[in-house]
């Protein structure tokens, strides 16, 4: 068995045929993962980086030529992609040309001589990457924050390897540190970003490299690893079941070949790794009793996580049938709803038609949410419970009608988002108790100056934003979820969001101070509400009363259906005609 340098998806619907190319090109050092139709191969390349995609043309559900136009479209994580089909049609072919697909096999083909192609094909991809994407070291590059690059970590007791690596970095766009120990190791990654770990499989101690890399995601530490080893100790792996180990490489393998590979995976992924801190981690994995969630909130989480073009109904409608609770009870909001007042739904892919699939997917995980919270706040005070319901129905309300007014993003996304950057609020107080109520919630209700994170850090050494991002990513939510979740109490110039994320982090932000205006309308908060909005959107706030009251609308239409407790429209509305008289640009 050879180390695996690349990773490929090969999608056919003919099983015998995946396999035997499966085959094929792991003997010339290609991973394979395979799929049998385009909609599980999308599913796929939202998880997983691929430097190879083979694609057959006719396949169910999705066919190749659609698959194809959807991997085109990403940008950040574009693989090679090669047609591999029986159809004989010159129309596709030109037409797959011209969009740049230039690897076009007809089937049969003979296993050895194009596994032999598909790894000539990689190694000129990753030296034409390097060569291309490598930057021009200049005096302004030298001064670029070490933030901007991609930080290496290697563990390694072969010191003249370690010697050898940093050596070569000089000469590469990445930092490379060396961990000593695995506890230097957890010290690196509780102080800074790490985005790729590079670590020997023959490690001094109780643990191997792979057993290393797996008790950091348990800890929620999500690094993807490079396994570095002899042929024999790679030989006795199987990757596909080492959790976060992205491919191995044979000990003999040149270090500058080593970081050209590390740069080209990284260059390919679209984010750097979140930073969660230690403190926001263990109480998660260790101290808290968050209550797992169904695996189908997970799924619906990653349809949720998608383009609209890329989210199939039928296959979204068969993800909530799996739950018969969650279906009856989306056939019963949906019927209940201003949406289907005037046409009473059963079928389930009915009701997803006329919702939308976004709208349906937030409905359903602010259902299956309910479970946790319920779970969570059972020991609480029925002041703060109703305190917590309001504030997250609000958040999400406001988020949702702030991204349909004035931003550019999915407001059903922004909505969902609402729901979930709160839950770190529940994992606070069900581990610190009254001590979180009284030294965190109260104060901060009661001194209008004080920021609630703020508080919160004095008392845990964290902020619910942390936590909740943390809960989020210990469900395995996909990351374009996780993300904005973990960014929008953190300060931008630390963070290179992309646009989409940037929006969804604006409405949390303007959601959130709505929220904690509304429940003190003193003039700091109120004041803090109308800075957001002129900063964000540059605009006079004449209309913004139509945006919260739009929200409040929606959040009292919501409370029969989230068990959150009703909210005193005629208060908030007097508190939104403040906020026409308090706007900076209108005093």
């Amino acid at each position: 068995m050879n180390s695996f340098q690349y990773h490929a998806l090969i999608v056919d619907d003919e099983p015998s045929l995946r396999q035997l190319l499966a085959r094929a090109l792991s003997k010339v050092g290609i991973r394979c993962d395979t799929a049998e139709n385009g909609m599980a191969a999308l599913d796929m390349c939202q998880r997983h980086t691929y430097d190879l995609v083979i694609v057959d043309l006719k396949m169910p559900q999705m066919n190749g030529h659609a698959l194809c136009l959807q991997l085109i479209q990403r940008q950040d994580q574009r693989p090679e992609i090669c047609v591999l089909t029986g159809i004989m049609q010159d129309l596709i072919d030109e037409d797959l040309r011209k969009r740049g697909i230039k690897h076009l096999y007809r089937k049969p083909v003979d296993y050895k001589e194009f596994s032999q192609n598909m790894l000539e094909i990689l190694k000129k991809s990753a030296a034409a990457h390097t060569k291309d994407s490598k930057p021009i070291q200049t005096a302004s590059a030298a001064a670029t924050p070490s933030s901007s690059k991609h930080n290496v970590v290697v563990l390694s007791p072969d010191t003249s390897f370690c010697h050898r690596i940093v050596l070569a970095s000089a000469e590469s766009p990445l930092d490379v540190i060396i961990a000593l120990s695995t506890d230097h190791l957890l010290e690196i990654v509780n102080e800074k970003r790490v985005d790729l770990l590079i670590i020997d499989q023959e490690i001094s101690g109780f643990l191997r490299g792979n057993q290393i890399v797996e008790r950091l995601h348990a800890d929620l530490i999500n690094i993807p690893a490079f396994l570095r080893g002899s042929r024999d100790s790679i030989e006795r792996l199987n990757i596909d079941n080492c959790q976060g180990v992205e491919r191995t490489i044979e000990e003999d393998t040149n270090e500058t070949e080593i970081l050209n590979m590390a740069y080209g995976f990284m260059s390919r992924l679209s984010h750097h790794c979140l930073m969660i801190d230690s403190a926001a981690r263990r109480l998660v994995t260790e101290f808290s009793d968050v209550p797992p969630i169904p695996h189908v909130l997970t799924r619906l989480a990653e349809h949720a996580a998608r383009s609209s073009l890329e989210i199939s109904i039928p296959q979204l409608v068969s993800e909530i049938e799996t739950d018969s609770r969650l279906t009856s009870e989306l056939i019963k909001v949906a019927n209940s709803s201003q949406v289907a007042a005037s046409s009473k739904q059963k079928d389930l892919k009915g009701i997803v038609t006329l919702l939308g699939p976004r709208q349906a997917i937030a409905i359903c995980l602010s259902l299956g949410l309910r479970t946790v919270h319920s779970k969570l706040m059972k020991p609480w005070a029925e002041e703060f419970r109703h305190w917590y319901l309001k504030r997250t129905s609000l958040i999400a309300a406001t988020a949702e009608s702030v991204a349909r007014y004035y931003d550019s993003v999915p407001p059903e996304t922004a909505y969902l988002l609402g729901i979930l950057q709160d839950i770190g609020i529940l994992v606070l107080a069900e581990h610190y108790g009254e001590v979180y109520f009284e030294r965190v919630v109260k104060r901060v209700r009661n001194i209008p100056t004080l920021q609630f994170t703020t508080s919160e850090n004095m008392v845990t050494n964290t902020d619910h934003g942390m936590v909740s991002a943390a809960v989020l990513q210990s469900w395995s939510f996909p990351f374009s979820i996780v993300q904005p979740v973990y960014a929008h109490h953190k300060d931008d110039s630390d963070m290179n969001l992309p646009i989409m994320t940037q929006g969804l982090v604006r409405c949390m932000r303007v959601a959130e101070a709505f929220a904690e205006m509304c429940d003190q309308p003193v003039p700091q908060r109120i004041l803090k509400v109308n800075q957001l909005l002129s900063e964000y959107y540059d605009k006079g706030r004449m209309d913004s009363q139509d945006v919260f009251l739009t929200a409040i609308e929606k959040t009292n239409k919501m409370t029969e259906v989230l068990h959150t407790p009703p909210l005193s429209s005629d208060e908030l509305e007097k508190i939104v005609s403040q906020l026409r008289e308090s706007d900076p640009k209108h005093s």
